[in-house]
């Protein structure tokens, strides 16, 4: 068989075509979506059930699923040429602007205007300063560009960031180190490896494909390690089968590691194939593990907001054969603005699951800067197990401080083209695309018996008397029984564009951030900083990988941007309590010129 649907990430995907599998997925509903209806806020709507079926299960990580090169080049910013039978429709993402319908990029036009963002209402921050090379606890490279060749056959970009840091116990088979003692898994495109905390590789790199028994693993991976189950938790964008085993459509894939062993599922988050569903993020709570999407929909790929998708937590850590689920669609707040980059919180201790989301674009689809956040509340979720009784969402506006639509990020490429593949390909970036201002990963902590929510966003800045804008962190601690901020502030260095900002609260309450950073001095390396008074003060910026050079990349030539990580990503260390994080920088990568992103993951004391 043969069935195509539409993506708006890259292109259009070539149709899938039935493969062999090692089981076969379904997802059925009890009831479907209602017609193209979208969420509004505030409804308390009743979310749809299904169940989705385990796809592949065993003891061990398999290793024998092979990419769909031809599918995967449809769906990805890749160097190698489209498939024969070609993709089903142009290139949408690299168009410098695209119907208001159709965002969101970087490019839309900024609050109405015909240009992109300039900083304009830009927040000004005094300067955090640099201290040089921090001291972290470990710090090595993580996964770079070159590594994902042998696993796709070409290159890839940019690099979408998933961290999770565990027991070894939880991972199952001998890693050859004691099962008490910390293992650091980094996900990147689609390579994962497993690393002890030195940075020797401990298990891979290996291909997402066989992590999600899915030959159409298709990007987006994130991970996190649950505590209260002992599991590893890992998403990404994957195919939906049928109960022949044949490929339907791409949803979200969801793989599970624990001591017990290895589950793989494929969850239909496309309504029946209608959408595309981009951007999987993943977060969970007492009793719910819970995916948020961005849906592209209809033969037009129109942008139509988030969609929600709850699992039932034991069940999933339990490699259940069948997983309960709920699900909410196309997300649209008070405002009637679609809502774009909802994120799950992560964390135990409550039964109730927040959501937030920030203000990157408006009811027409102009990028636009905001001064408060989208919370989001899901109660009853300890019914998606049982399959019986209300599971309810609410929303509620938070005023916050503004903050400004991210502004094109200068760096030290020249804009010189090189060759690449015998032809004119590959630019030295004279900036980095930071994407916009949403969220990045959201937090839920208990600080002195209170709930916190913990989250930051790029944002444009004034540092200091420097009237030139450059990006830089918003950050906030929400109280979300209230819906009112706790705490906020901003992190800017004069001069220096900070991307990708990602923050958490260790155990001790100690406040941390991990970024990419570039300036026309500076290549693009990595960096954090750190408070100990709850964010009322943050120390020096403090540098953990030094760029090797200028970006260069084939992204600006191929797919006109000038592509920059997607999201980073942090983590807690459950056994020691430190802080990981993981980000992008410029890697020596020899002669290679096809791309030089590379990963840096390090260690903090918590």
């Amino acid at each position: 068989m043969k069935v195509s649907i539409p993506f708006a990430k890259r292109r259009g995907m070539v149709g899938l075509s039935g493969v062999a599998v090692a089981s076969v997925a379904i997802v059925s509903f009890l009831a479907f979506f209602a017609g193209s209806a979208q969420a509004r806020a505030g409804t308390g709507l009743t979310a749809t059930r299904g169940t989705v079926t385990r796809i592949s299960s065993g003891t061990t990580v398999p290793q024998d699923v092979l990419l769909n090169v031809d599918n995967f080049v449809c769906l990805n910013m890749t160097d190698l040429p489209d498939p024969a039978a070609g993709c089903d429709t142009g290139d949408a993402d690299s168009a410098t602007s695209l119907p208001n319908d159709n965002r969101p990029l970087p490019n839309t036009p900024f609050n109405g205007g015909t240009t992109k963002a300039d900083g304009r209402g830009a927040p000004n921050v005094p300067s955090r300063g640099r201290a040089g090379a921090g001291s972290p606890v470990a710090n090595f490279n993580g996964i770079y560009d070159a590594q994902n060749v042998p696993l796709v056959g070409g290159h890839l970009t940019p690099p979408d960031q998933g961290l999770c840091v565990g027991p070894a116990s939880a991972f199952p088979g001998d890693l050859g180190v004691p099962g008490n003692t910390s293992i650091v898994i980094e996900a990147v495109n689609e390579a994962f490896t497993v690393y002890d905390t030195s940075g020797n590789v401990l298990f891979g790199p290996d291909s997402l494909a066989a992590l999600f028994s899915d030959e159409f693993a298709s990007g987006d991976p994130s991970c996190n390690y649950d505590p209260a189950t002992h599991s590893f938790f890992f998403t990404e964008i994957g195919a939906v089968y049928d109960g022949d085993g044949n490929p339907l459509f791409l949803g979200t894939g969801i793989a599970v590691l624990n001591g017990n062993g290895y589950a793989a599922y494929g969850l239909d988050t496309a309504e029946g194939g209608d959408c595309l569903p981009d951007f999987p993020q993943q977060g969970f709570n007492d009793n719910a593990f819970y995916i948020t999407v961005r849906e592209f929909c209809g033969v037009n790929e129109d942008f139509k907001g988030a969609s929600l998708y709850g699992l039932s937590k034991s069940q999933l850590a339990g490699l259940s054969p069948t997983v309960n689920f709920t699900s909410f669609s196309r997300f649209v707040d008070q405002d009637g603005i679609p809502v774009d980059g909802l994120r799950p919180a992560i964390g135990d201790g409550t039964n109730t699951e927040y959501l937030l989301n920030a203000i990157a674009y408006d009811a027409s689809g102009n990028s636009t800067n905001a001064s408060n956040l989208d919370l989001w509340r899901v109660t009853g979720g300890q019914n998606i197990t049982s399959g019986s009784g209300t599971v309810s969402l609410s929303e509620q506006k938070v005023p916050s401080e503004p903050y400004a639509y991210p502004v094109d990020a200068t760096s030290t490429g020249d804009g010189s083209i090189s060759i690449h593949n015998g032809k004119p390909e590959i630019t030295s970036e004279t900036f980095l695309d930071p994407v916009d201002s949403r969220v990045e990963q959201v937090q839920f902590a208990v600080d002195h018996g209170a709930p916190r929510l913990y989250t930051s966003l790029d944002s444009a800045l004034t540092v200091g008397n420097d009237p030139t804008p450059v990006d830089g962190a918003a950050w906030f601690q929400v109280n979300p029984s209230s819906g009112k901020i706790v705490l906020q502030g901003y992190v800017g260095l004069a001069g220096t564009n900070l991307l990708m900002p990602s923050i958490v609260r260790s155990g001790s309450g100690t406040l941390e951030m991990g970024f990419s950073m570039t300036s026309p001095t500076l290549n693009p390396s990595t960096g954090y900083v750190v408070s100990k008074n709850q964010g009322n003060t943050f120390g020096p910026v403090q540098t953990t990988g030094e760029g090797y050079g200028p970006h260069l990349s084939y992204s600006p030539i191929l797919f006109g941007r000038h592509r920059w990580g997607d999201y980073s990503a942090v983590a807690l260390d459950p056994i020691t309590g430190n802080v990981w994080m993981a980000d992008e920088y410029t890697f020596d990568q020899g002669s290679d010129p096809a791309d030089n992103w590379g990963t840096r993951v390090w260690e903090l004391t918590g």
